[in-house]
């Protein structure tokens, strides 16, 4: 069985990769801006690439825009729009692309969050309090 792959940003894009202790695999939720900062720049924020009909996951610069606007609901994280977050082709394997997509419920839709150095359990997300977005396939 494969172990744990996390959301990591390669690039400026979002993958699925094996545990690597790195800061592209850390986040950490702005309730100001209802964006997901990358701890690595946290100028940038999770969100869906708008250059021609790209659904891929990206970095970008912090503005606030629905395509930045994610929360989480369940085991989805989901952006102001209705779109997930998915790895594309349900494809188990370190260096996937991530995009967005129409909810339909399967496993490379689904994800958990798991925080730094967890000092107490919380449901939801904590505001500035670092966490890792972890893909539920297997």
């Amino acid at each position: 069985m494969a172990g744990k792959r996390l959301l990591t940003l390669q690039g400026k894009n979002f993958v699925v990769q094996q545990r690597n202790n790195s800061p592209e695999q850390l986040f950490k939720y702005d309730p100001v801006s209802s964006t997901v900062k990358l701890y690595a720049n946290q100028q940038d924020s999770l969100a869906i690439a708008h250059s021609g009909r790209s659904r891929d996951l990206v970095g970008h610069k912090t503005n606030g825009a629905w395509f930045q606007d994610f929360s989480l609901d369940g085991n989805f994280v989901v952006n102001k729009r209705g779109l997930v977050v998915d790895v594309s082709g349900a494809k188990d394997k370190d260096g996937a692309n991530v995009i967005v997509w129409k909810k339909h419920g399967k496993l490379n839709q689904q994800w958990k969050i798991e925080y730094v150095n967890i000092d107490t359990i919380q449901n939801g997300i904590i505001p500035d309090k670092a966490f890792k977005i972890i893909s539920k396939m297997r």
